[in-house]
């Protein structure tokens, strides 16, 4: 009796020290380059939108993103299966994860390197490891 009362409190020490010891996700807003882009077209995700990082694993990366016929369309997490529309073009440069897409056909994330697009009612379409990933715009986002 002694035992399994010793090993039901072990247990729920070692469970309440994960729990406090979990760290919080910050969020955090960012925005691309270093404040020298254009009104004409806002490449970042609006102010009002948050992205979340985690502050010890990766502090800088940004939600992946690509740009497309001047408008910046962000992952949303979602895959569908292949679209039966033909590419609209492909994805021909890269900037680190870091930064935002600032040209047409330009992506922050090393795997979309000459992926194909399909544009979608609601998006765009790239292919990815795990399926066709969604890319919407910031006002999108969230939804």
């Amino acid at each position: 009796m002694f035992k399994k009362t010793f090993l039901l409190v072990l247990a729920a020490a070692v469970l309440l020290s994960v729990f406090a010891c979990r760290q919080k996700v910050q969020t955090e807003t960012k925005t691309p380059g270093n404040g020298s882009e254009s009104s004409a077209a806002p490449t970042a995700i609006p102010s009002e939108t948050p992205v979340t990082v985690l502050p010890t694993e990766a502090p800088n990366v940004l939600v992946p993103a690509v740009m497309i016929e001047g408008t910046v369309y962000y992952f949303n997490s979602r895959f569908i299966d292949k679209p039966e529309e033909e590419p609209l073009g492909s994805i021909s440069s890269i900037v680190p994860i870091t930064e935002y897409p600032e040209k047409n056909d330009q992506a922050n994330l090393q795997i979309l390197m000459d992926a194909p697009y399909v544009m979608l009612e609601d998006g765009v379409a790239l292919p990815m490891e795990d399926g066709w990933g969604v890319f919407v715009t910031a006002d999108k986002l969230s939804k």
